[in-house]
């Protein structure tokens, strides 16, 4: 609804008491601090940057503060609406129009009045029948008997494997299904696409668009965790939620999920609701061809839907409630959204333009409540950012060349014109990874857009065209499902020249059973053992096994080049393509385009953390076109002021200055004064002592140090000694010490800054007493990737941007280390920070609130020391 003069302005809604808030139980005054300035700053649309330590309840209070606003919000737009309806009297304004002096103006402004009246009207209605939906699913009590009908998936779910009695039937068949792959002529492709079997629901633009929380985490597990925050407060059955997901983790039908890769999975679920693979009859194609999947049948899908909404389901909830009810998690959850109040989904799922887009969410008007968020940069630029080998390109050129050969006759002038094109690039760019030479110091590997095209030969062809050729045509899935069967064609064939040799004719069997006869004595049973042999030197040689081995890596190569290609369409300053070796990477540098749809819809963005300091680099790669909105929030932490102890340590037990800069850190000084000072704060530690190293490099160094000098036996007195494992899982590892100081009482970790360890592992109580953080862990700047983003952030944002964003990622790294400590109100921990750059102003002042208020320098290591050991004295009473 278009606004004129006519509207009445919004009441600003003021953030209500503390007892108003609802929460499950006596909040904290940091938390009550906390929803006040998340109330003010939703109702004022800003862009908030909020701190919360760890620990102190954040996933609570952002729940309680945004549906306790939606709540007021809500009530008072509906009385806004109430209010233009009553004050607008549209029988008396046309009585006043028809006397009015200058007819033509007073007739304008008439029908001004009565668009908004109408508008008005609409809406409230709209807004009504939303209510009353919502209140139903909420009170709904389900008496259905939720069985699992087996049937449903042998009447509606077809066998591709199914084995026939004829070898030739077998093989034909598998010749028909490469055929179905092929495109069309009218270029409507057979398969659906996403629109079409949405939710059976017009896309088309809503006129209204109702308040309502978009919840987004970085992983399904935190998104359970704040559904369980959901189920402890009276919201749970106030509230209509819904949690969103793709269909890799949504999906229930075993012939989708056992591809395994997301952009197959999506492919594979539009293509196999086809329903059959001839072509589409005009009965189907009102259908829209969606009857292939058993679990996507709207009776089932509407019965979802209803669940949903009637209480709060995390992933997992959600997918063991469909295969009760045999209907798919993935479309009832989309068609749910769009009557949720507060929507629960990953990252991905909205920071991801297409992925978005996908699901259908519609994000205008919405509050967007983003946890987790201190590495959200790095998150939407690795979402974007993507790489292709010049072997997946010389997979890529075989695949589209062989495919080609086979259908040349049924592509019509446009399509083969878009085939050869696309044929165009991939040889373009194997040709331009051809060029590297790693001996050519002054050759050029770091391109712009622009650069890139007009180098590999590409720059007059219509990139975005050819983008949605691939797109539309789902030539991706067809080019990968053609070269998966025409592999299985050629092992099917391998197969019976295989068993058509094996079988000897009448003379052969004859001759090979007086031969075996008559050797069997003489070779004492060598002839089984030789059978053996020989069968194992055909299975190795066997052609198939070559033709199997390589099918992942096709499938793999298509997608790859799918998304590279998408790279060409970004703007010339936002990215840059980089060769490296036989590798062609695309590096995405400005996020902002790409966050830009969310600022620009969203009616609030709220960014939460335990850490989000240094705030810059947020402002200016995110907010930059709409600073005047931003707000900051940070708060305490929970626990009182004696139950941390934050030093930095300038100088080791011989008074040697703590330098761990990457010249110094690895002479034998620093590894001396290094061991001595881990030995002594192992000493007087109970527990667990977690030491955060600058590298794995550098880990594996000391781990050497210690070992030679002797100092690791000296340690492992008071605390045996586990190590952070850098190319496996952590699980054993973590197990281990827990084990260890469960038993013994005592335990030393060490682990990387920036590692598995460093961020949202939960090291709280005895795990992580004392936390050590050693040295600056500065990115590697001849990495040509940092070197990219530090030239863009000092060209775009200021010429000491640059450095600066060397410095963030470093203290970025370091802030989330230092949280592993501390995690509940009554945890206490001592954090020592060794490296005599941390007493700096400058860096002091990237270290989060809550630690600055509790942080001091020592430049004695005896005092440092004795102030540790007091402290922990002070706990044992």
């Amino acid at each position: 609804m278009e606004q004129n003069q006519w509207m009445i302005p919004e009441e600003t809604v003021q953030a209500p008491e503390a007892e108003c808030f609802k929460f499950p139980f006596n909040p904290y005054p940091i938390q009550i601090e906390f929803m006040k300035a998340l109330f003010t700053a939703l109702e004022g649309r800003k862009l908030g940057i909020f701190e919360s330590p760890t620990g102190t309840g954040k996933s609570l209070s952002m729940l309680c503060g945004s549906l306790t606003w939606l709540e007021k919000r809500n009530e008072a737009h509906q009385e806004h609406l109430e209010q233009i309806v009553s004050s607008i009297d549209i029988e008396r304004e046309e009585m006043n129009s028809k006397g009015a002096i200058n007819w033509i103006s007073a007739q304008h402004q008439l029908r001004q009045k009565r668009e908004v009246v109408n508008a008005a009207r609409r809406e409230l209605k709209y807004l009504q029948d939303l209510h009353d939906k919502r209140k139903k699913y909420l009170s709904r009590k389900s008496t259905l008997t939720l069985k699992s009908d087996k049937s449903l998936w042998k009447k509606g779910g077809k066998n591709l494997s199914g084995k026939q009695d004829n070898q030739n039937e077998e093989k034909q068949s598998v010749e028909d299904d490469l055929d179905a792959l092929i495109l069309n002529d009218d270029f409507a492709p057979e398969v659906c696409s996403d629109s079409d079997v949405s939710d059976g629901e017009n896309d088309a633009e809503q006129e209204f668009y109702p308040n309502r929380i978009i919840f987004a985490s970085r992983t399904h597990s935190q998104l359970g965790q704040f559904a369980n925050e959901l189920k402890r407060t009276e919201f749970a059955s106030k509230v209509t939620t819904c949690s969103l997901g793709s269909r890799q983790n949504l999906c229930i039908n075993p012939e989708v999920t056992k591809l395994k890769n997301l952009s197959l999975i999506n492919e594979r679920c539009l293509e196999i609701q086809k329903g059959s693979k001839g072509k589409k009859t005009s009965e189907s194609k009102k259908m829209k061809g969606c009857g292939g999947c058993p679990y996507f049948n709207h009776t089932g899908i509407e019965e979802l839907k209803n669940e949903i909404l009637s209480e709060p389901m995390d992933i997992e909830d959600l997918v063991n409630t469909a295969k009760e009810l045999n209907a798919c998690p993935y479309y009832a959850s989309r068609k749910a959204s769009k009557e949720a109040q507060l929507v629960m989904l990953p990252y991905n799922t909205i920071l991801h333009k297409s992925t978005r887009e996908g699901v259908g969410l519609k994000i205008k008007n919405s509050t967007i409540l983003l946890d987790e968020a201190h590495n959200i940069i790095e998150s939407i630029s690795n979402m974007y950012s993507t790489s292709i080998t010049l072997g997946q390109l010389e997979n890529c050129a075989t695949g589209l060349k062989t495919y080609m050969q086979r259908y040349m006759n049924r592509f019509n002038s446009k399509h083969l014109l878009k085939l050869k094109q696309i044929s165009f690039i991939i040889k373009a760019l194997q040709k331009f990874i051809g060029g590297y030479d790693p001996n050519n110091k002054g050759q050029q590997n770091v391109f712009t857009i622009q650069e890139f095209k007009v180098e590999a030969g590409v720059d007059n062809l219509d990139v975005y065209e050819l983008q949605a050729f691939i797109r539309k045509s789902k030539l991706i899935f067809k080019l990968k499902g053609y070269l998966i069967q025409k592999q299985k064609i050629e092992e099917k064939t391998a197969e019976i020249k295989l068993k058509s040799s094996e079988k000897p004719t009448i003379n052969e069997a004859s001759s090979r059973s007086k031969s075996k006869s008559s050797s069997k004595a003489a070779n004492g049973g060598k002839t089984q053992v030789a059978s053996k042999t020989q069968k194992a030197v055909t299975e190795n040689s066997d052609p198939v096994t070559a033709v199997t081995s390589s099918r992942p890596q096709s499938g793999q190569s298509i997608i790859s080049f799918a998304e590279f290609l998408k790279s060409l369409l970004t703007l010339d300053l936002g990215g840059r393509i980089i060769r490296e070796g036989d590798v062609l990477k695309f590096l995405l540098l400005s996020t902002s385009d790409h966050f830009l749809d969310l600022l620009n819809s969203a009616r609030s963005i709220i960014l939460a953390g335990g850490t989000m300091k240094p705030y810059d680099e947020i402002e200016d790669q995110l907010f930059q076109s709409a600073k005047e909105r931003i707000f900051h929030f940070s708060c305490d932490h929970v626990i009182p002021d004696e139950n941390l102890v934050c030093i930095s340590l300038n100088r080791g037990p011989t008074s040697k200055l703590f330098d761990f800069t990457y010249q110094s850190r690895k002479t034998s000084d620093m590894m001396e004064e290094l061991s001595r000072c881990i030995v002594n704060v192992s000493k007087i530690v109970p527990g667990g002592l977690v030491c955060f190293l600058p590298s794995y490099d550098y880990e594996a160094t000391l781990q050497a140090y210690l070992k030679k000098s002797g100092y690791l036996e000296k340690i492992e007195v008071k605390k045996k000694v586990f190590r952070e494992p850098k190319n496996s899982n952590c699980d054993t590892v973590l197990t281990e010490y827990s084990r260890q100081i469960k038993n013994s009482g005592g335990a030393m970790l060490f682990a990387v800054v920036g590692g598995k360890l460093s961020e949202g592992i939960n090291f709280s109580d005895d795990l992580g007493r004392c936390v050590l953080v050693v040295g600056l862990p500065y990115p590697n700047v001849t990495s040509v990737e940092i070197k990219e983003k530090v030239q863009f952030a000092s060209d775009n944002f200021g010429k000491d941007k640059g450095s600066q964003l060397l410095a963030n990622m470093c203290s970025k790294a370091v802030n989330q280390s230092i949280g592993r400590a501390i995690r509940h109100s009554q945890d206490y921990a001592a954090i020592i920070l060794i490296d005599h750059r941390f007493s700096r102003p400058n860096q002091q002042a990237l270290l989060p609130n809550w630690i600055l208020k509790r942080f001091s320098v020592s430049e004695q290591f005896g005092q440092a020391i004795g102030s540790i050991a007091k402290f922990f004295a002070s706990k044992k009473t």
